[in-house]
Protein backbone atom coordinates (compact mmCIF):
# COMPACT_ATOMS: atom_id res chain seq x y z
CA UNK A 1 0.00 0.00 0.00
CA UNK A 2 2.81 2.41 0.87
CA UNK A 3 4.65 1.82 -2.41
CA UNK A 4 1.46 2.06 -4.45
CA UNK A 5 0.44 5.28 -2.73
CA UNK A 6 3.88 6.84 -3.18
CA UNK A 7 3.92 5.93 -6.87
CA UNK A 8 0.40 7.30 -7.36
CA UNK A 9 1.21 10.63 -5.69
CA UNK A 10 4.53 10.90 -7.57
CA UNK A 11 2.78 10.19 -10.89
CA UNK A 12 -0.02 12.68 -10.21
CA UNK A 13 2.24 15.58 -9.21
CA UNK A 14 4.74 14.67 -11.93
CA UNK A 15 1.95 14.84 -14.52
CA UNK A 16 0.93 18.29 -13.26
CA UNK A 17 4.50 19.55 -13.58
CA UNK A 18 4.80 18.06 -17.05
CA UNK A 19 1.67 19.91 -18.12
CA UNK A 20 3.29 23.09 -16.77
CA UNK A 21 6.42 22.37 -18.88
CA UNK A 22 8.50 21.77 -15.76
CA UNK A 23 10.76 18.77 -14.93
CA UNK A 24 8.67 15.83 -13.72
CA UNK A 25 10.99 15.26 -10.76
CA UNK A 26 9.92 18.59 -9.24
CA UNK A 27 6.36 17.28 -8.97
CA UNK A 28 7.59 14.01 -7.52
CA UNK A 29 9.57 15.85 -4.85
CA UNK A 30 6.61 18.08 -4.03
CA UNK A 31 4.31 15.05 -3.78
CA UNK A 32 6.78 13.33 -1.46
CA UNK A 33 6.89 16.35 0.84
CA UNK A 34 3.10 16.58 1.00
CA UNK A 35 2.71 12.83 1.57
CA UNK A 36 5.46 12.64 4.18
CA UNK A 37 5.72 13.75 7.79
CA UNK A 38 6.09 17.41 6.80
CA UNK A 39 2.73 17.48 5.01
CA UNK A 40 0.35 14.66 5.90
CA UNK A 41 2.13 14.01 9.20
CA UNK A 42 1.29 17.54 10.39
CA UNK A 43 -2.16 17.84 8.82
CA UNK A 44 -3.45 14.44 9.94
CA UNK A 45 -1.05 12.54 12.23
CA UNK A 46 -3.52 9.66 12.71
CA UNK A 47 -3.87 8.97 8.98
CA UNK A 48 -0.12 9.28 8.53
CA UNK A 49 0.51 6.81 11.37
CA UNK A 50 -2.00 4.38 9.84
CA UNK A 51 -0.47 4.55 6.36
CA UNK A 52 3.17 4.70 7.47
CA UNK A 53 3.35 2.77 10.76
CA UNK A 54 6.63 2.46 12.60
CA UNK A 55 7.72 -1.01 11.51
CA UNK A 56 11.36 -1.94 11.07
CA UNK A 57 10.56 -4.73 8.62
CA UNK A 58 8.61 -2.44 6.29
CA UNK A 59 11.18 0.35 6.58
CA UNK A 60 14.03 -2.04 5.76
CA UNK A 61 12.19 -3.47 2.76
CA UNK A 62 11.33 -0.08 1.27
CA UNK A 63 14.84 1.23 1.94
CA UNK A 64 16.30 -1.74 0.06
CA UNK A 65 13.93 -1.21 -2.86
CA UNK A 66 14.83 2.49 -3.03
CA UNK A 67 18.56 1.72 -3.00
CA UNK A 68 18.24 -0.80 -5.85
CA UNK A 69 16.16 1.69 -7.82
CA UNK A 70 18.77 4.39 -7.26
CA UNK A 71 21.52 2.04 -8.44
CA UNK A 72 19.86 1.42 -11.78
CA UNK A 73 18.78 5.03 -12.19
CA UNK A 74 22.34 6.33 -11.80
CA UNK A 75 23.49 3.66 -14.26
CA UNK A 76 20.85 4.89 -16.73
CA UNK A 77 22.06 8.46 -16.23
CA UNK A 78 25.57 7.34 -17.13
CA UNK A 79 24.25 5.75 -20.33
CA UNK A 80 23.33 9.22 -21.57
CA UNK A 81 26.79 10.73 -21.14
CA UNK A 82 29.03 11.38 -24.14
CA UNK A 83 32.69 11.39 -23.09
CA UNK A 84 33.68 13.39 -26.17
CA UNK A 85 31.77 16.35 -24.72
CA UNK A 86 33.45 15.74 -21.37
CA UNK A 87 36.93 16.04 -22.84
CA UNK A 88 35.97 19.19 -24.73
CA UNK A 89 34.56 20.91 -21.63
CA UNK A 90 37.30 20.32 -19.06
CA UNK A 91 38.03 23.99 -18.34
CA UNK A 92 34.34 24.89 -18.22
CA UNK A 93 33.65 21.96 -15.87
CA UNK A 94 36.47 23.00 -13.53
CA UNK A 95 35.36 26.63 -13.32
CA UNK A 96 31.67 25.67 -12.95
CA UNK A 97 32.51 23.25 -10.16
CA UNK A 98 34.62 25.84 -8.35
CA UNK A 99 32.08 28.65 -8.52
CA UNK A 100 29.11 26.33 -8.04
CA UNK A 101 30.60 25.11 -4.78
CA UNK A 102 32.12 28.32 -3.46
CA UNK A 103 29.03 30.52 -3.82
CA UNK A 104 26.63 28.40 -1.70
CA UNK A 105 29.45 27.66 0.75
CA UNK A 106 30.11 31.38 1.21
CA UNK A 107 26.38 32.07 1.68
CA UNK A 108 25.99 29.35 4.32
CA UNK A 109 29.22 30.29 6.08
CA UNK A 110 28.43 34.00 6.09
CA UNK A 111 24.82 33.43 7.18
CA UNK A 112 25.99 31.97 10.47
CA UNK A 113 28.61 34.64 11.18
CA UNK A 114 26.47 37.62 10.12
CA UNK A 115 23.27 36.52 11.88
CA UNK A 116 24.41 34.61 15.00
CA UNK A 117 21.13 35.26 16.83
CA UNK A 118 19.27 32.98 14.39
CA UNK A 119 21.21 29.93 15.56
CA UNK A 120 20.99 30.27 19.33
CA UNK A 121 23.89 29.84 21.71
CA UNK A 122 26.82 27.82 20.42
CA UNK A 123 30.32 27.39 21.77
CA UNK A 124 31.78 26.77 18.32
CA UNK A 125 30.33 29.30 15.85
CA UNK A 126 33.12 28.73 13.33
CA UNK A 127 32.43 25.00 13.20
CA UNK A 128 28.71 25.67 12.78
CA UNK A 129 29.50 28.09 9.94
CA UNK A 130 31.61 25.43 8.23
CA UNK A 131 28.80 22.91 8.72
CA UNK A 132 26.17 25.16 7.10
CA UNK A 133 28.45 26.20 4.25
CA UNK A 134 29.33 22.59 3.45
CA UNK A 135 25.71 21.44 3.70
CA UNK A 136 24.63 24.04 1.14
CA UNK A 137 27.51 23.33 -1.23
CA UNK A 138 26.75 19.60 -1.57
CA UNK A 139 24.50 18.84 -4.54
CA UNK A 140 21.82 16.18 -5.01
CA UNK A 141 23.31 14.29 -7.96
CA UNK A 142 20.34 11.94 -8.62
CA UNK A 143 17.90 14.88 -8.66
CA UNK A 144 20.16 16.85 -11.00
CA UNK A 145 20.35 13.83 -13.33
CA UNK A 146 16.55 13.47 -13.34
CA UNK A 147 16.03 17.15 -14.14
CA UNK A 148 18.50 17.00 -17.03
CA UNK A 149 16.93 13.78 -18.33
CA UNK A 150 13.41 15.20 -18.10
CA UNK A 151 14.55 18.27 -20.03
CA UNK A 152 16.52 16.10 -22.50
CA UNK A 153 19.72 17.99 -21.70
CA UNK A 154 21.85 15.28 -20.08
CA UNK A 155 23.69 14.37 -23.30
CA UNK A 156 24.39 17.97 -24.24
CA UNK A 157 27.33 20.25 -23.48
CA UNK A 158 25.49 21.93 -20.61
CA UNK A 159 24.34 18.57 -19.24
CA UNK A 160 27.88 17.16 -19.19
CA UNK A 161 29.11 20.33 -17.50
CA UNK A 162 26.44 20.27 -14.79
CA UNK A 163 26.75 16.54 -14.00
CA UNK A 164 30.54 16.54 -13.91
CA UNK A 165 30.66 19.69 -11.79
CA UNK A 166 28.14 18.21 -9.36
CA UNK A 167 30.26 15.05 -8.97
CA UNK A 168 33.38 17.08 -8.20
CA UNK A 169 31.49 19.26 -5.72
CA UNK A 170 30.06 16.21 -3.99
CA UNK A 171 33.46 14.57 -3.61
CA UNK A 172 34.96 17.71 -2.10
CA UNK A 173 31.87 18.51 -0.02
CA UNK A 174 31.44 15.08 1.53
CA UNK A 175 35.16 14.90 2.30
CA UNK A 176 34.95 18.23 4.11
CA UNK A 177 31.79 17.03 5.83
CA UNK A 178 33.70 14.03 7.16
CA UNK A 179 36.28 16.32 8.77
CA UNK A 180 33.52 18.43 10.35
CA UNK A 181 31.75 15.39 11.78
CA UNK A 182 35.06 14.13 13.09
CA UNK A 183 35.51 17.45 14.89
CA UNK A 184 31.99 17.23 16.32
CA UNK A 185 32.01 13.61 17.39
CA UNK A 186 35.70 12.75 17.65
CA UNK A 187 34.69 9.35 16.40
CA UNK A 188 37.20 8.87 13.57
CA UNK A 189 40.81 9.77 13.24
CA UNK A 190 41.98 12.12 10.51
CA UNK A 191 43.99 9.23 9.11
CA UNK A 192 40.85 7.17 8.65
CA UNK A 193 39.15 10.05 6.84
CA UNK A 194 42.11 10.51 4.49
CA UNK A 195 42.23 6.79 3.81
CA UNK A 196 38.50 6.73 3.04
CA UNK A 197 38.84 9.56 0.51
CA UNK A 198 41.86 7.83 -1.03
CA UNK A 199 39.95 4.55 -1.31
CA UNK A 200 37.04 6.30 -3.05
CA UNK A 201 39.36 7.88 -5.62
CA UNK A 202 41.23 4.60 -6.14
CA UNK A 203 38.03 2.64 -6.57
CA UNK A 204 36.63 5.16 -9.07
CA UNK A 205 39.86 4.91 -11.08
CA UNK A 206 39.64 1.11 -10.96
CA UNK A 207 36.06 1.19 -12.24
CA UNK A 208 37.10 3.49 -15.10
CA UNK A 209 40.02 1.21 -16.01
CA UNK A 210 37.94 -1.98 -15.94
CA UNK A 211 35.19 -0.34 -17.98
CA UNK A 212 37.63 0.99 -20.57
CA UNK A 213 39.93 -2.00 -21.00
CA UNK A 214 37.79 -5.02 -20.12
CA UNK A 215 34.03 -4.41 -20.25
CA UNK A 216 33.95 -2.33 -23.44
CA UNK A 217 35.97 -4.83 -25.54
CA UNK A 218 33.88 -7.68 -24.12
CA UNK A 219 30.59 -6.08 -25.13
CA UNK A 220 31.97 -4.88 -28.45
CA UNK A 221 33.64 -8.02 -29.77
CA UNK A 222 31.78 -10.91 -28.15
CA UNK A 223 28.62 -11.73 -30.10
CA UNK A 224 27.22 -13.86 -27.30
CA UNK A 225 24.57 -11.28 -26.34
CA UNK A 226 23.41 -10.40 -29.85
CA UNK A 227 20.60 -12.95 -29.80
CA UNK A 228 20.09 -12.90 -26.03
CA UNK A 229 18.97 -9.49 -24.86
CA UNK A 230 17.82 -10.86 -21.51
CA UNK A 231 21.33 -12.15 -20.94
CA UNK A 232 22.78 -8.71 -21.67
CA UNK A 233 20.45 -7.11 -19.14
CA UNK A 234 21.39 -9.72 -16.53
CA UNK A 235 25.10 -9.20 -17.23
CA UNK A 236 24.78 -5.42 -16.81
CA UNK A 237 22.73 -5.85 -13.64
CA UNK A 238 25.48 -8.09 -12.27
CA UNK A 239 28.10 -5.41 -12.99
CA UNK A 240 26.00 -2.74 -11.28
CA UNK A 241 25.57 -4.89 -8.16
CA UNK A 242 29.27 -5.79 -8.02
CA UNK A 243 30.18 -2.11 -8.32
CA UNK A 244 27.75 -1.32 -5.49
CA UNK A 245 29.40 -3.90 -3.24
CA UNK A 246 32.76 -2.21 -3.66
CA UNK A 247 31.70 1.41 -3.32
CA UNK A 248 29.17 1.19 -0.50
CA UNK A 249 27.06 4.38 -0.41
CA UNK A 250 29.01 6.26 -3.07
CA UNK A 251 26.60 6.68 -6.04
CA UNK A 252 29.26 8.03 -8.42
CA UNK A 253 30.75 4.67 -9.37
CA UNK A 254 27.34 3.39 -10.52
CA UNK A 255 27.27 6.41 -12.76
CA UNK A 256 30.72 5.50 -14.14
CA UNK A 257 29.47 2.04 -15.12
CA UNK A 258 26.74 3.72 -17.13
CA UNK A 259 29.22 6.04 -18.81
CA UNK A 260 31.31 3.17 -20.12
CA UNK A 261 28.37 0.98 -21.09
CA UNK A 262 27.19 4.00 -23.12
CA UNK A 263 30.33 3.66 -25.24
CA UNK A 264 30.13 -0.07 -25.84
CA UNK A 265 29.13 -1.46 -29.24
CA UNK A 266 26.62 1.04 -30.70
CA UNK A 267 25.13 -1.67 -32.91
CA UNK A 268 23.67 -3.47 -29.91
CA UNK A 269 20.25 -2.41 -28.63
CA UNK A 270 20.52 -0.17 -25.56
CA UNK A 271 19.13 -1.75 -22.36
Amino acid sequence: MQIGLMLAVAWLFGYVMKRLNQPVVLGELLGGILLGSTGLGNISPDIYAAVFPIDNTISTSIDGLLKVGMLFFMFAAGLEINLVHFRQCKLIIASTSLLGGLLPFALGFGMVLLFPSLWGQTNRPMLLALFMGTALSISALPVIARILMDMQLIDTRIGITVMSSAMINDLIGWSLFAFILHDLEQGNSAGNIFSTVLLILTYAALILAIGQWLIQPLLRHVGFFRDWQGGLLTFLAMLIMLAAVGCGKNWHTRYFWGVFSRHSDRSKPRP
